[in-house]
This record gives structure tokens, sequence and C-alpha cells, in this order.
């Protein structure tokens, strides 16, 4: 569309170039009128692609924005789901570790949740608040 309105401009240029040597040789009024009658179309289109870029380039504009915001979302989420894993990952980890120690316990005969060593309890201790499960004995 830019080059379409280069092209609309030369032509102009070429016209408004023609017409001022035809009037230096004399030329008819009705000569000069379709003459001017036609550049003045060509304006008229030129400013209607003029307009229509502009259009565009909001548009073009918009789009951008929308694709950015988007962007920054899925980025979000992609932070969020990582950081959800991780903790999944993590009480998956202290469940199955407790799971061992209890089943641990229970074979060296170990009956009670409360007769469980103290380093069992605080093992727990070291990932922030320690947590409770409920062991089934």
């Amino acid at each position: 569309m830019e080059a379409q309105v280069r092209q609309i401009e030369q032509w102009c240029q070429a016209e408004a170039q023609r017409r001022e040597a035809e009037l230096s040789r004399g030329i008819p009024s009705v000569h000069l009128q379709s003459a001017v009658e036609q550049e003045l179309e060509l304006i008229r289109h030129r400013d209607l692609l003029h307009g229509r870029l502009r259009e565009l380039h909001l548009k073009r504009m918009q789009h951008f924005k929308t694709y950015e915001q988007a962007r920054q979302k899925r980025e979000i989420l992609e932070e969020l789901r990582s950081r959800q894993l991780s903790t999944y990952e993590h009480d998956q980890a202290n469940a199955s570790r407790m799971r061992w120690m209890t089943s641990s316990w229970r074979a060296m005969g170990g009956r009670s949740r409360q007769t469980l060593p103290t380093t069992v309890r605080a093992s727990f201790a070291q990932y922030g608040n320690p947590v409770t499960f409920a062991v089934p004995f």
C-alpha cells in the first residue's frame, strides 16, 4: 500500500510537470481542466490510501499489544505450573520418606506414633513448618 502511495505521488509530480510544459506552449482550457481533474482524483486516492495506512497501522499496534499481553500471561502460567510441579514433587518426596520411615519403624517393632524417634519427627522441620501426616499403625 505504501508503494501505491509513492506511485501516485510520482504520477502527480509527472502530471504537474507535463501540465506546466503544456501551459508554457499554450493549451486549450478543456485539456487543462481535464488534467487538473485527473490530478485531483489522484490526490483524493492518495489521501484515501494514507487514511487506510493509518487504520492498518493502528490495527497492527493493537494486535501487537494483544500478542504481548498473551505472551506475558503465558509466561506467568508457565511459571505457576513450574512452581506447582515443584511443590507437588516436594510433597510427594516428603510423603514417601514418611512412609518409608514408618514402615522401617514398624519393622523394628515400633507401634505408636508417639514413640517415633526424635530424629524422625525433626527430619521434616528442615522444610519449614513440620508437616503432620496421618500415619496408620
